[in-house]
Parts: C-alpha cells; sequence; structure tokens
C-alpha cells in the first residue's frame, strides 16, 4: 500500500515539516511585542490551528 501512494506520503511529510516550521518562525515574530512565551505559543496556535480547520475542509 505505501508503495502505491508513495507520492502521498512524501507530500504529506514535506506539507508538515513547513508547518512545524511556520510555527517555530511565526512565534519568533510577536515575542519582542507579547513579552511571555506562553501569550506567544497561545497567539501562534490561535491562528493555526482554525487555519488548518477551514483549509482541510474545503
Amino acid at each position: 500500500m505505501i508503495n502505491k501512494f508513495w507520492f502521498l506520503f512524501l507530500v504529506l511529510l514535506v506539507e508538515g515539516s513547513n508547518l512545524m516550521a511556520d510555527a517555530i518562525t511565526g512565534a519568533k515574530l510577536p515575542a519582542p511585542f507579547l513579552g511571555s512565551p506562553f501569550y506567544v505559543w497561545t497567539a501562534v496556535l490561535y491562528i493555526t490551528v482554525p487555519a488548518l480547520t477551514l483549509t482541510g475542509n474545503s
């Protein structure tokens, strides 16, 4: 089965790694303005999770 859908697994791997890189980079941008790491990661997740939900349903 993996041999049949190898391209799909490759796309999912690249997409997941890009998402993690974007989340980490996105957490570095508002850090000087928000200060606390708790508020920074809350803001990043507050944007990332709904965006994934909306794009996954289309």
